[in-house]
């Protein structure tokens, strides 16, 4: 998209000669896209996957019900689903079955566990 743009820009330039750079990732180099590296693709994927939880959970009315009747005795998971969205939390595995249980659970068991210090969901 980004040599698309330059060429509907009418810039004259020859694609032998780019080299594009996201980041520290080279994707381009004189004109031949580069493999991407592992970094690359392992980052952008965490960053998918995190996004689509993050709109699971707010795109849908019973989601976001459930979440806000959750927020209202734990706030790190607003907090976290929040984060999720603009990127700003990793979402491990640990974080992910603490969310699938605090959905699937009933609200009394995931109040009971909130509010026990022994327990953390």
């Amino acid at each position: 998209r980004i040599i698309s743009a330059a060429g509907n820009s009418g810039v004259k330039f020859n694609l032998n000669d780019v080299d594009l750079y996201i980041g520290n990732y080279q994707i381009l180099k004189k004109g031949n896209l580069n493999k991407y590296e592992r970094a690359l693709n392992k980052r952008f994927g965490m960053h998918f996957l995190s996004c689509t939880v993050a709109r699971l959970v707010l795109q849908s009315p019973f989601m976001t019900k459930r979440l806000l009747k959750i927020a209202s005795v734990d706030k790190n998971t607003i907090n976290f689903v929040v984060e999720l969205l603009f990127d700003e939390a990793r979402l491990t595995i640990k974080e992910t079955f603490s969310l699938a249980f605090k959905f699937i659970l009933p609200f009394r068991t995931v109040r009971f566990f909130s509010k026990s210090p022994a327990f953390s969901l």
